[in-house]
């Protein structure tokens, strides 16, 4: 296998049909081309928006300096899918590979609207019930607006009235924009990554088919056809028979235990340490399937999913990659058996896929996926299989480890390295307090296999940047993750928001008298001052209302959990069953980054701009955890409910729910 016709055929099947953007926004086209490009059916040239494709890639896309020789042969493997040279391994790979995931997604039906300009996307949730039929009529399916994804209220279903009123000269204006930013002297691989990111900005709302029920994104048609393009050439490469595809995957087991994990004296800090516990969670599952790629020479259009703990691949069945996918399972598990001793564990389960078992009809995919979720469910009974085969796997700790220091105060179960503030650190909750310090404000983070930075998985590390990395930082990079953009690098939104106290509050306090203290402002002893993050103590005295010339009210926190209700059973059974199922990996992939982005973007920024005295400590997948004075985060948790049924267009079976005990802020 050609690594580097391998990157080729993989952007290639992510800009196969940027054509549609181009050709509904009325952008250029190599009209010269259609006899080459194009096939002949009923009298016409068919398929014309491969002539976008083609104009975009040959004029208007900035390419790294090492691509810009190759750029015609990407355009023609890109546009020619419709018409592919029949020697070309590559261009047969991507048409195979469009076949498959548009083939596979597709449902009769309509769009509800008259030109395929006019159409719009249909919110994914209009699929997903749980007991009554599927759907609205097409004409009444909520749809969204063409906008970038993180335009405020983009993300929340209208009319299709309403929808149309938003235009696709202004969409590609904007993803125009974005693409001329995109890093040019950083290496092919940081910018296949912001290309990736652009791509998800600004076509999650376009319809990739209007001709049909049209739920499925530009975005996700796309990002899949990659997946399968990817795997198809490097199957077809090895030369070896059988089944083309794996899908294999990844979950963490234990998370709550031990995001919550304490021990007598965790008090201090406890913030930034459920804080960095989530984060720190969420980059050992992206180590994982990181270095499993890095180990098979492929990209990461493999990804189907990240989020919640779990991940899945699509990848090629060769036996390069069926051996790396065991040696996965066996280092994982060791490597988390001897970093958290039980308390955190991970399980895997691998399934080889013909591609005609990813058909909808009939119900193949569902069956097929079920079959792989009822694998990875057996693992999770037996967490260490892959090490017992070599024996028993774990060692206790001697005695005499906790005999200096004791146990950590913290996690409550490693031994301790040193004693702070009267109570014992393991060097794991040390660090990982110090990067829930740091975390609130990195705008970046960098992965790779060299240099200082907190331990994942397989060699790679991990270092937080205030500021964007350098050239030189970013060439020994695997990927580089931005936190607060999605105009360069991988996007990777993170909770990290704490409440600070502004000049304006400071100025407001000293005339109402809140927290006056000897001529300062002081809470708990410690002066307050503008920039600061806003205390566990603050926030609870923050909830209290001025009445009578003090201050009434209990000063007390909420502590709001939030998650989806039966996301499992919506995932699983919630595109139908048997010959009525819609389940697709597009399907999966779009509904699962929705209710991703809610959590961990949309609620967040929502959090900065009307909530000021909420922490947000993690929220991600499909939940979510914030603290703050009691009334404030009762009135968080009430707008959380409200914004998901918008988000969910209304769908009175995708719910959520939260609890919302009260504490006193020491707790």
């Amino acid at each position: 296998m050609d690594e580097n016709r391998l990157k080729l055929i993989t952007l290639a099947a992510l800009l196969h049909d940027i054509g549609k953007f181009g050709q509904r926004a009325g952008s250029g086209a190599s009209v010269e081309l259609e006899q080459e490009l194009l096939p002949f059916r009923n009298g016409y040239f068919s398929h014309r928006h491969a002539l976008h494709t083609d104009y975009f890639i040959e004029h208007e896309l900035p390419l790294p300096p090492e691509l810009e020789p190759v750029r015609s042969v990407l355009a023609r493997m890109s546009a020619a899918h419709h018409k592919p040279a029949g020697d070309s391994l590559e261009e047969l790979c991507l048409r195979d590979a469009d076949w498959a995931s548009s083939g596979h997604d597709r449902v009769e039906g309509t769009s509800g609207a008259a030109t395929y300009k006019s159409a719009r996307l249909e919110c994914v949730f209009n699929s997903v019930a749980l007991r009554k039929p599927l759907g609205l009529r097409a004409e009444e399916a909520p749809r969204i607006r063409l906008a970038p994804i993180d335009d405020g209220s983009a993300i929340f279903p209208v009319t299709q009235a309403e929808a149309q009123a938003s235009s696709y000269a202004d969409l590609w204006n904007g993803f125009m924009a974005d693409i001329r930013a995109l890093p040019l002297d950083m290496g092919v691989s940081h910018w296949m990554h912001s290309l990736q990111s652009v791509l998800e900005r600004w076509t999650w709302c376009i319809p990739s088919a209007t001709n049909m029920k049209s739920d499925i994104s530009l975005y996700d048609h796309c990002h899949s056809t990659a997946a399968l393009a990817q795997a198809l050439y490097a199957k077809r490469s090895s030369g070896e028979d059988g089944d083309e595809f794996l899908l294999f995957g990844g979950e963490l087991s234990g998370i709550q235990k031990y995001i919550f994990c304490s021990g007598e004296k965790a008090g201090k800090g406890a913030g930034r340490l459920l804080r960095a516990r989530s984060f720190m969670l969420q980059m050992i599952t992206r180590s994982f399937w990181m270095a499993l790629l890095k180990r098979c020479g492929l990209l990461d259009a493999a990804r189907i999913m990240d989020a919640g703990g779990r991940f899945i691949l699509l990848l090629p069945n060769i036996q390069s990659v069926r051996e790396a996918a065991a040696w996965l399972e066996e280092e994982a598990q060791r490597w988390l058996l001897a970093r958290y001793h039980g308390v955190v564990r991970a399980q895997f389960a691998c399934m080889a896929l013909p591609r005609e078992h990813m058909k909808i009809e009939g119900g193949t995919f569902q069956a097929r996926f079920d079959e792989f979720n009822d694998l990875l469910d057996k693992a999770k009974l037996r967490p260490y299989a892959a090490l017992m085969r070599g024996g028993l796997p774990a060692r206790l700790l001697e005695p005499s480890a906790y005999k200096e220091h004791g146990e950590c105060g913290v996690c409550g179960f490693r031994p301790a390295a040193a004693k702070r503030d009267d109570r014992g650190e393991c060097a794991e909750c040390s660090a990982l307090i110090r990067l829930g310090r740091e975390l609130p404000e990195a705008g970046f983070a960098l992965i790779g296999s060299a240099g200082p930075g907190a331990e994942l998985f397989g060699g790679l590390t991990l270092r937080l940047f205030r500021e964007e990395p350098s050239p030189q930082e970013a060439a020994a990079a695997d990927d580089i993750l931005n936190f607060r953009g999605r105009t360069r690098f991988t996007a990777q939104p993170v909770a990290g928001y704490v409440p600070r106290v502004s000049p304006e509050e400071i100025d407001a306090w000293k005339k109402e008298g809140r927290f006056a203290e000897g001529g300062s402002l002081v809470c708990d002893g410690e002066e307050i001052t503008p920039g600061a993050a806003k205390t566990f103590a603050m926030l609870a005295r923050l909830g209290q209302e001025k009445a009578d010339g003090g201050w009434q009210g209990l000063p007390a926190l909420a502590v709001c959990k939030a998650d989806v209700d039966n996301l499992g059973l919506l995932f699983n059974i919630g595109f139908g069953t048997g010959d009525e199922s819609l389940l697709s990996i597009s399907r999966f992939a779009s509904l699962s980054r929705m209710v991703h982005h809610f959590f961990s973007s949309w609620r967040v920024r929502l959090a900065e701009r009307e909530f000021p005295n909420i922490s947000v400590v993690f929220a991600g997948g499909d939940d979510l955890f914030v603290i703050g004075p009691w009334a404030e985060a009762t009135r968080f948790a009430l707008e959380a409910r409200r914004a998901f049924t918008r988000f969910a267009g209304k769908n009175s079976e995708v719910t959520l729910s939260a609890g919302l005990p009260l504490a006193k802020p020491g707790l």
